[in-house]
C-alpha cells in the first residue's frame, strides 16, 4: 500500500476480503509527501475490521519474516 507520490492506492473493503493476509502497509517514509500517520489512518477508515487492520499495519509483513522475528524472540 505504499503511494506513488501524493497518489495513494486505491482499494475497497471488497479488495481487502478478496485477498486477505495479501495486502501490507508501507509508507515510503520520508519520500512521500502523505505521513505515514495520515496514510495509516486512511487505511484504519476504510478496511473492514480491526483485525484486517493491524493484519495490514504490520502482522502481514511479521509473517514474511517468520525466523528473524523468533529470532528476536529468543534473545538471538
Amino acid at each position: 500500500l505504499t503511494p506513488v507520490g501524493p497518489v495513494p492506492v486505491e482499494l475497497t473493503a471488497a479488495d481487502f476480503a478478496r485477498f486477505p493476509g495479501r495486502i501490507l502497509f508501507g509508507s515510503d517514509a520520508p519520500n512521500n509527501p502523505t505521513s505515514a500517520r495520515a496514510q495509516a489512518e486512511r487505511w484504519q477508515e476504510l478496511v473492514p475490521d480491526q483485525g484486517t487492520f493491524a493484519s495490514v499495519i504490520g502482522g502481514v509483513a511479521s509473517s514474511l519474516i517468520p525466523v528473524a522475528s523468533r529470532q528476536m524472540d529468543e534473545g538471538g
